[in-house]
């Protein structure tokens, strides 16, 4: 089996290699409810070590990738919480002068699509947009909802605001016009996560690199495609995680038979190519 319209956009290359940092807060009455010690804590009790665990991202982790990114010359696609932008307007500032592609990550993580009105979804979803392009100094073109869940209403307010991609979509191999809206469907894999093959499952930051090897030659073989690599700035942010980032980006970037891009990247060559549609 062959991925179909892989090779009209990738110019002769097997596949597209995508990095992206999950810079991710929650409220300040608000945590994960997960971290590293593996046992949540039972009822409404605020969880003081979630809490904690997870500020590491904001404080220490998004810098350390900053870092590590730099050294490589790659650009990121920081998907980015408005909370964050509030509290840590220099931070943000830094993504863009990087040149990594900011996106929007909702307002905070705690607060998930299927659970608001549509009106509070729209209020949250132009607070967050607005709150980054003052700081970035222009609107960040994609959106990826807290858990990569949208609600019934998210596609059509994503088009209303601007928005020219998403990756709230688990469904294809390729990127598709969403059936009825104005947005590209950029699929996003969760098989090269930090957060369910790290903090869930307990797998070692150095056995990602295998994972990350092990998948490309895998999706070259079918034909070419996309792979995604992913770390939350309070997870790979820290220096192991970190050390297993820098070996991944050595890899791709020693490879000449790949291109490493953004997924705002991926929309301009997608929608130029004019490629097969389907996103198989």
């Amino acid at each position: 089996m062959t991925v179909e319209g892989a090779g009209d956009w990738l110019d002769g290359k097997k596949a597209a290699v995508v990095f992206n940092i999950a810079f991710e807060a929650w409220e300040d009455d608000a945590t994960s409810k997960i971290g590293p010690m593996g046992n949540p804590l039972s009822g409404d009790a605020f969880d003081g070590q979630a809490a904690s665990w997870g500020d590491y991202g904001v404080r220490r982790g998004i810098w350390r990738l900053l870092d590590v990114f730099s050294r490589h010359g790659v650009k990121a696609t920081v998907m980015t919480s408005g909370v964050i932008a509030e509290r840590a307007p220099e931070t943000v500032r830094a993504l863009g002068a990087a040149g990594h592609d900011v996106c929007g990550h909702g307002y905070a993580q705690n607060i998930l699509n299927p659970f608001l009105s549509v009106d509070r979804e729209r209020d949250l979803m132009h607070r967050s947009r607005d709150l980054l392009g003052d700081i970035l100094g222009l609107q960040p073109r994609g959106w990826i909802s807290p858990r990569c869940t949208p609600s019934r209403a998210t596609f059509g307010l994503l088009g209303d605001a601007g928005f020219e991609w998403h990756s709230d979509c688990f469904d294809a191999d390729l990127p598709h016009w969403e059936e009825g809206h104005r947005v590209l469907a950029i699929p996003f894999d969760m098989t090269i996560n930090d957060l369910p093959f790290h903090v869930r499952f307990g797998n070692p930051p150095f056995a990602y690199v295998e994972l990350f090897e092990r998948t490309l030659d895998a999706v070259i073989r079918e034909g070419g495609g996309l792979v995604d690599v992913t770390a939350h700035t309070h997870v790979f942010g820290r220096a192991p995680g970190a050390a297993a980032i820098d070996e991944i980006l050595a890899l791709a970037r020693g490879r000449d038979d790949i291109r490493v891009m953004t997924r705002s990247e991926i929309y301009d060559i997608w929608t130029t190519k004019g490629t097969n549609d389907e996103g198989r």
